[in-house]
């Protein structure tokens, strides 16, 4: 994966303060503006990926509200813009 846009594909997608499940889950409040007008990184919102760690068996992208899971063992939750 690579910095850039990419659109939501599962129901919703959680935001935590670093990359990786160790890290707190931030609330609706904590997001960006334009996140929470959106109700959060739910199915069908693009965001954009500032920074990009592929971390082994799962990567993550930095966006303007936090850190987002791309992939990891359990699926595939974004795609390319």
């Amino acid at each position: 994966y690579k910095k850039g846009d990419y659109v939501v594909t599962c129901s919703k997608l959680n935001v935590r303060t670093g990359a990786g499940k160790k890290y707190r889950v931030k609330s609706t409040s904590e997001l960006s503006a334009s996140a929470r007008k959106q109700g959060g990184y739910v199915k069908g919102v693009v965001f954009t990926a500032l920074e990009v760690k592929n971390l082994p068996g799962e990567s993550w992208a930095r966006t303007p509200s936090g850190w987002v899971c791309l992939q990891n063992s359990d699926g595939t939750y974004v795609k390319r813009k």
